[in-house]
């Protein structure tokens, strides 16, 4: 399967389990993720090497992880000039790529 940098699809696997999606992260981006989620979210890594890691989530936890990705950019996403902080990047990445 080719992923796009940035792109995810989905995956709906046999006897009525829940749709699955894949979604391509660069590595900065998965530790950010993992920070965020601190292990409240159980994500399934597909593929990881030195610079992406594709990893399986559920359409409940896509909408958990974006939620918490938009409340962080909301609180510690802007610098006080109101531009984007290199954290604030990472959350606003995650929530576009996780946006389908």
């Amino acid at each position: 399967m080719n992923f796009e940098l940035g792109t995810s699809c989905k995956l709906a696997p046999a006897g009525g389990k829940k749709i699955m999606q894949r979604v391509k992260l660069t590595i900065k981006q998965y530790y950010f993720l993992q920070g965020l989620i601190k292990q409240s979210i159980i994500t399934n890594v597909f593929y990881k090497d030195n610079y992406i890691v594709i990893i399986e989530l559920s359409e409940d936890d896509t909408d958990k992880i974006r939620d918490l990705a938009l409340d962080y950019l909301d609180i510690y996403g802007f610098d006080k000039d109101y531009e984007l902080t290199e954290s604030g990047k990472l959350a606003e990445e995650l929530v576009d790529k996780l946006y389908t």
